[in-house]
């Protein structure tokens, strides 16, 4: 290819020469798309070594990398002189590639040059990688998470506005996915902050993994993460993807000595069934979430138009239960625990029931959790203290034989510093030996909290109160932390006793706990024995209680004063 040079110059000419070789910024003199000139700061700037190395390229060569690329940039770059030479001067950014292996952020600026009637232009090329550098700190701090690296709530809702404007005329769907980490918190609160945040760095990496190209993962706040996937072909499509973020929870975390699961939630919204513009869209995939919660393990949940209701529903029971107090609505029933060895009764366990007039009877499981989290619990416990203990010394004043009346006591119940004082009242007030009441506590208690919650169970041992571990196996208690807590019991949840013989990990769990708390001198209790099979294993491995319905489904007062007067 035949190079054009300059190379007579008259005395404005020499100027401009001399004005062109002394420019500080990087400058390349264009003829059609073929460079006829350079100054030594584009020798420079490009990595060369001398002007002869630049003139005579083409100017799609110093963008392009391959022959792929090749076609691209010459296009690209006839687009760009055109317009400089139309409107007498363009500017854009691009990255180019140099000789060194760097990549370069450059802004070029394009300027027409009416010189003896050519069609001449003159580029000025400037480095603004240091430039990009900041500004991508910039926008790491306004719309990054400091944590996991994801996005932020902020960039995850201006992106999705500004998807949904793109989309508004044309038939494209998009989902939005809002995912919660299930019993996060007890991970926080017993292993510490620190193990929390490597998990939610390890979920925000495989999260990044799966969804790729696909669409942006943001880190809502706390446990929560949003996605939003454009084009999307079906929902199936999306199903699929949510599967794949649920299989991350089926593989253990494991941090020092502790291993342990997690599952989440998933909620979807789908555009335009399930919302069309982001603040709804991300309002309904965070109320499908919810429902997905309502189940045990990883759930998801797309939302419905009739969630709406669902979350009217739970409102309107939160509004009745402040009042099933003073409406007397709240009733106890007690299921008898058996010494597995002699076959009898000796503690009942009491559990919360709510009739509702309006409502009717509301599973538990329905109403203790918005009590929890409104603190009813705190005022609905006292009241369940005191009513079993009034119950259980009734039936030691009308001769039965004495039992322990077991009584779940919440976390929040024992964050109250004057617990151990209310409980030694009600015993007062009722006339029961401390021996015959059972506070059987979660076995997630706050790790946060930890020191002075020993000091409330110290309290409460002191008075002769018996203290039991509830669901057991569940958490994440360790050998150490039982040995500080007082405790006198194990309470083997029933997942795993549901299992035994068809479960072998489950199987073995069971033995290891009863061997476990033998060595500690501690008593267990199997819950939710339902067949002679689970009662013959639980006897062979020296369980000393058990309760289910194998024996009795739970009962009211009175017909559980029936049951102890047969067994008498």
């Amino acid at each position: 290819m035949k190079k054009i040079k300059i190379t007579s110059y008259s005395n404005n000419d020499m100027q401009y020469k001399l004005l062109f070789e002394g420019f500080p910024d990087a400058t390349l003199l264009i003829e059609e798309d073929s460079i006829i000139d350079c100054n030594k700061a584009a020798v420079e700037l490009y990595g060369l070594t001398s002007k002869e190395e630049l003139i005579g390229l083409k100017t799609y060569e110093l963008h392009s990398k391959d022959d792929e690329s090749k076609s691209y940039y010459k296009e690209r770059d006839e687009k760009m002189l055109k317009i400089a030479l139309e409107l007498g001067n363009h500017r854009f950014e691009e990255i180019c590639h140099i000789k060194n292996g760097r990549n370069l952020n450059v802004e070029i600026i394009l300027n027409s040059l009416p010189i003896k009637n050519r069609k001449l232009i003159s580029a000025i090329v400037r480095d603004i990688t240091e430039n990009k550098e900041k500004e991508k700190s910039i926008d790491s701090l306004i719309f990054k998470d400091y944590l996991t690296g994801l996005y932020n709530k902020r960039f995850f809702t201006e992106y999705l506005k500004k998807e949904l404007i793109r989309i508004a005329n044309k038939k494209e769907n998009l989902a939005v996915l809002f995912m919660d980490l299930d019993g996060f918190k007890k991970i926080n609160d017993n292993l510490g902050h620190e193990n929390g945040d490597k998990v939610l760095q390890i979920v925000a990496d495989e999260l990044k993994e799966i969804i790729g190209e696909l669409g942006i993962v943001a880190r809502f706040g706390g446990d929560e993460f949003l996605i939003t996937i454009p084009k999307i072909k079906s929902s199936k499509y999306v199903l699929n993807i949510a599967q794949k973020i649920v299989e991350i929870f089926k593989q253990a975390f494991i941090f020092d000595t502790h291993v342990f699961y997690i599952s989440t939630s998933i909620g979807i919204a789908m555009y335009p069934s399930g919302g069309t513009d982001a603040e709804t869209l991300i309002k309904n995939a965070d109320m499908a979430m919810y429902k997905a919660k309502e189940t045990s393990g990883s759930k998801i949940e797309f939302y419905s138009s009739d969630l709406n209701e669902k979350i009217s529903n739970q409102f309107v029971l939160e509004n009745n239960l402040w009042f099933a107090l003073d409406k007397n609505e709240l009733f106890l029933q007690y299921q008898p625990i058996i010494d597995i060895e002699k076959n009898e009764i000796i503690a009942a366990e009491v559990l919360l029931r709510w009739d509702n007039d309006k409502l009717g009877l509301i599973p538990p499981d329905k109403f203790i959790p918005i009590a929890e989290e409104s603190n009813l619990i705190v005022p609905i416990g006292q009241w369940i203290l005191k009513t079993a203990c009034y119950q259980n010394k009734m039936w030691q004043d009308i001769g039965l034989k004495p039992i322990t009346i077991a009584v779940n006591i919440s976390v929040k119940q024992l964050e109250q510093e004057d617990f151990p004082e209310l409980v030694e009242e009600i015993l007062n007030e009722t006339r029961l030996d401390p021996q015959y009441l059972e506070l059987e506590i979660t076995e997630s208690i706050s790790a946060k909290n930890i020191e002075d919650i020993i000091k409330i169970l110290k309290k409460l041992s002191n008075l002769g109160v018996k203290l039991s571990i509830d669901d057991f196996g569940t958490g994440y208690s360790s050998l150490g932390q039982l040995k500080k807590l007082f405790i006198d019991k194990l309470k083997i949840d029933k997942s795993f006793v549901n299992d035994i013989n068809e479960d072998l990990d489950n199987t073995a769990i069971v033995s290891t706990i009863i061997a476990m708390a033998n060595i500690l001198n501690l008593k267990v209790v199997a819950e939710g024995i339902e067949t002679q099979n689970q009662l013959s294993f639980l006897k062979e491995n020296s369980c000393h209680m058990g309760q289910g319905y194998l024996f009795s489904r739970p009962l009211d007062g009175d017909a559980f004063e029936e049951l102890l007067k047969r067994k008498k």
